[in-house]
């Protein structure tokens, strides 16, 4: 199987830890405008000029240099809110040589958008994780997409929605790539995710991945609650089922005690939306149009175990997993890494027992 790995900057955790009042500033909502503009009004971003900060970006460009022919895309380190500085910092990485995705967020001035759309292929969108409702991100997309639309409507270049855990954006727009922790976050918390079935005269005819996933609880300590898979109506586990049967599940109770395997479940979930929203997107944007789903955050099982579950995942013609690590917390990304670079023993290649 191939591993498509891209790392992010770590932008996101400096901007939470390190700016005065972020913290704040990102539990709040549209309802609270007048609050955010207060704390945003008050925002310090004097650690950007810090030798502390100086440390992490030097090494962070130099992390880049060492592993730019095994990513993707590495994304800039932006200093969120402060669109200026953010631009100087993703200057400063082409100085150096490298090639970074630059980043704009939900509520910057869409001119810092146009100014990389002038210079780079591959553009980023941040603000999921941060402020946004999704009316109000949906707006700001909306007018970011229109800035580089041809007459036809297609894309003239390729965006990445950071955080994009909303199936309903991720088909919305022409979307090059997006990530999300939510599949990885679901495996952890004891549950996994599957379509929504697409009914006609009673029958199954479809699964629905352009709406959100049904989250369906499979571990004992979840057994109260109402997503919990034997308190599903009977109708409503049968699907669940049917999507699970290329996988070889006959029943959920394997994956109760098994973090790999509910991280196998989400990972094929999000296989097939991507699959989906990229057939859909082929016949809106042309023959050539690409999407990747790029899964984030920590997988539920240690990375190990995790990897050991790839042959799985090929078995059931997953040709590819796509990985987004960041550089603040780089052990996944960084095991991901040495596994792109180390060919498997072939004695290595056994597929692991499912307990079903």
């Amino acid at each position: 199987m191939k591993l498509n790995l891209a790392v992010d900057s770590g932008a996101f955790s400096l901007y939470r830890n390190k700016v005065p009042g972020a913290k704040t500033h990102i539990g709040f909502r549209q309802e609270n405008a007048g609050v955010q503009a207060n704390i945003l009004s008050r925002r310090d971003f004097s650690f950007f000029k810090g030798p502390v900060f100086r440390k992490y970006f030097d090494d962070y460009m130099a992390y880049c240099h060492q592993n730019k022919d095994h990513l993707v895309f590495y994304v800039a380190l932006d200093a969120i809110y402060d669109p200026k500085l953010t631009w100087e910092l993703t200057e400063e990485m082409v100085r150096n040589g490298l090639t970074p995705l630059p980043v704009t967020h939900t509520g910057e001035d869409l001119s810092w958008f146009k100014k990389y759309l002038d210079k780079y292929e591959y553009v980023g969108l941040g603000g999921m994780g941060l402020l946004s409702t999704k009316p109000n991100y949906t707006a700001f997309a909306k007018a970011a997409f229109k800035m580089l639309l041809d007459s036809k409507g297609r894309p003239t270049h390729k965006v990445h929605g950071f955080a994009m855990a909303s199936n309903s954006l991720m088909a919305a727009f022409p979307w090059a790539s997006v990530d999300a922790t939510s599949p990885f976050a679901q495996s952890r918390n004891g549950a996994i995710l599957v379509p929504r079935p697409l009914f006609h005269q009673g029958k199954r005819v479809a699964w629905d991945f352009f709406s959100s996933p049904r989250i369906v609880a499979v571990t004992e300590r979840r057994a109260t609650t109402p997503n919990f898979y034997q308190r599903l109506p009977k109708q409503a586990l049968a699907c669940v089922l049917e999507f699970l049967a290329p996988l070889g599940f006959t029943d959920l109770s394997a994956l109760g005690d098994e973090y790999a395997l509910r991280d196998f479940v989400n990972v094929y979930y999000t296989y097939c939306v991507q699959k989906a929203i990229q057939e859909r997107n082929r016949t809106l944007y042309g023959d050539k149009w690409r999407f990747r789903f790029f899964l984030s955050g920590k997988p539920s099982a240690e990375e190990g175990v995790f990897l050991r579950t790839l042959p799985i995942l090929k078995d059931v013609v997953i040709p590819e997993l796509n990985y987004l690590g960041t550089y603040w917390l780089p052990k996944p990304v960084n095991k991901f890494l040495t596994a792109t670079k180390t060919k498997t023993p072939n004695n290595e290649k056994r597929r692991p027992a499912i307990r079903a």
